[in-house]
């Protein structure tokens, strides 16, 4: 089995920020930087043990990002940010699809996609 090596989240993140967000203004908007990128962003009520998730069907298609809309506007952005950081990883590939799950496994940081994802937001 093959390791994945990611890239440093936080170096990532600054380097995504000066291209999706270069006047620097704090607090960093992930709905302006996901309008910029043309992904769609959709709020559902979702199951409470679910924050959201992104997925991308095939080459070209649109990438969507779902949001639990029972969640505080906070807890979306961090949401947001959490999926621009899994879209930062797999932007050039055909497809890909996560599910934020809150959760025991969630919560033990096993899951280097996720502890990637989460510092990068």
């Amino acid at each position: 089995m093959s390791v994945i090596q990611l890239p440093d989240p936080i170096i990532s993140a600054n380097r995504f920020a000066e291209t999706y967000w270069p006047s620097h203004i704090i607090p960093v908007d992930p709905f302006a930087i996901a309008d910029q990128l043309d992904l769609r962003v959709i709020k559902l009520k979702l199951d409470s043990n679910v924050a959201g998730g992104i997925y991308k069907e095939n080459k070209g298609a649109v990438v969507i990002i779902f949001l639990n809309e029972s969640d505080s506007n906070v807890r979306q952005r961090f949401t947001l940010a959490h999926e621009l950081g899994h879209y930062f990883v797999n932007s050039n590939s055909d497809k890909f699809e996560y599910m934020d799950y809150r959760d025991q496994m969630s919560s033990k940081g096993v899951s280097s996609s996720e502890v990637f994802a989460n510092s990068f937001a």
